[in-house]
């Protein structure tokens, strides 16, 4: 942003842009109000802005100070691997290596808890942020939850700043968490590690209610939702209060329903793999002859990326005492196509930015271009103008 803008509309630029972090509402008490499934913040205070300048993802603060030029993120190892915990394995994601890192990192002590994102008690489509410290727990909060929140709104209130954690969070929310960090010594003091997962964007409560109406399964009659694991991918399954379920593809549940009502801030995320915490994982999906990634039913695998010297030890000894699988991933020239979503969303980043800019838009993004473009260098100047041209019709129409 810049000085000249009023705090008005700077506050409408963080509305527009938010990724639900939270830490704002953490820190600062901003107001939150729901629209559409998603919850924005909003009527920013001076304060409240200066902080949201100084921690929000859509400021580009560390996307702009990247001394890597690597398409993938910066990295100290990248590994091929999974859980060798055959529950968590199954019941997670895909791997399941974040899972056994955090048990891992409680059981040796290493730390007190697990600061992680699980479902709430009181509404199976809404989430809830926990401090698990027993490894049943941990558990219980594996897999996916393609449903937005405000990640860590209740933060401050469930830390014991004399104890140590690891947090799990989407890539924009450890991101948004380790600027916080930067502000507060005493939550960086007991934050010791953090994790992450490759993400496609945070879908809305509407889009969960949408999955089980496809389903013929009414708001009222949900008892829980799981949008993964079970199995790899696993499907999408919403439990009834009879305990009978209901079942969708995953690919079917993501491609046609949830991913399509994602936050706007999602559309423009350049961290979908997770670029800051120590590790980050992703679903390492099989190829098929066509180089496109297939999703049957199979044994849960994940791509990993040590983004720190720090996250690479830990890597190293829970492998060493059994907790995951490990072995040394060469194969990046494949990466593009096991995870071509997020290959495209990093190439094709600078065409949608331009397209913003075309149609006059004044609340960007504030991305350095030039390291936009060094990322496009790999696609094709067709493709980039094609991009934008679809972002100025998707504006034009009000799909952006």
């Amino acid at each position: 942003m810049t000085k000249k803008k009023s705090i008005e509309e700077k506050s409408k630029y963080y509305t527009e842009y938010c990724s639900g972090c939270g830490l704002c509402k953490a820190a600062k008490d901003v107001q939150y109000v729901d629209y559409n499934g998603f919850s924005y913040p909003v009527s920013m205070t001076k304060d409240q802005v200066e902080l949201c300048e100084k921690i929000c993802p859509v400021n580009g603060i560390n996307y702009n100070k990247r001394q890597d030029k690597e398409l993938w993120g910066p990295s100290y190892g990248i590994y091929k691997g999974w859980s060798l915990d055959d529950k968590i394995r199954y019941e997670a994601a895909s791997g399941g290596v974040i899972t056994a890192m955090a048990c891992f990192l409680v059981e040796t002590g290493k730390c007190d808890a697990v600061i992680q994102i699980g479902p709430s008690p009181d509404d199976p489509c809404e989430l809830r942020l926990y401090a698990n410290e027993k490894k049943e727990q941990i558990i219980s909060c594996a897999s996916s939850r393609y449903i937005t929140g405000i990640t860590y709104d209740t933060i401050l209130k469930i830390i014991d700043f004399d104890k140590k954690y690891v947090v799990i969070g989407k890539p924009c929310d450890i991101e948004a968490l380790i600027n916080y960090t930067k502000l507060d010594g005493k939550m960086k003091k007991c934050i010791k590690y953090t994790m992450t997962f490759f993400c496609a964007g945070a879908p809305s409560k509407n889009a969960t209610l949408k999955l089980a109406e496809n389903l013929g399964v009414q708001a009222d009659q949900i008892d829980s939702v799981r949008y993964r694991g079970n199995g790899w991918p696993g499907k999408a399954t919403v439990t009834l209060k009879d305990k009978s379920e209901r079942y969708m593809d995953y690919i079917d549940s993501w491609n046609h329903i949830l991913g399509r009502n994602i936050r706007k801030m999602c559309k423009f995320c350049v961290n979908g793999v997770g670029m800051y915490a120590d590790i980050s994982c992703g679903d390492l999906w099989n190829l098929d002859q066509n180089q496109m990634p297939e999703f049957t039913e199979g044994k849960g695998k994940n791509i990993i990326f040590a983004r720190s010297k720090v996250g690479m030890d830990l890597l190293i000894e829970a492998r060493n005492k059994g907790y995951v699988y490990l072995e040394n991933y060469i194969k990046m020239n494949d990466l593009k196509y096991i995870q071509p979503n997020h290959y495209n969303m990093q190439t094709t980043m600078s065409g949608k930015i331009v397209g913003m800019r075309i149609v006059g838009c004044k609340l960007i993004p504030q991305y350095n271009i030039k390291k936009l473009f060094e990322a496009s260098k790999e696609i094709s100047k067709v493709k980039l103008m094609r991009t934008a041209m679809g972002t100025i019709k998707r504006k034009i129409n009000g799909s952006i």
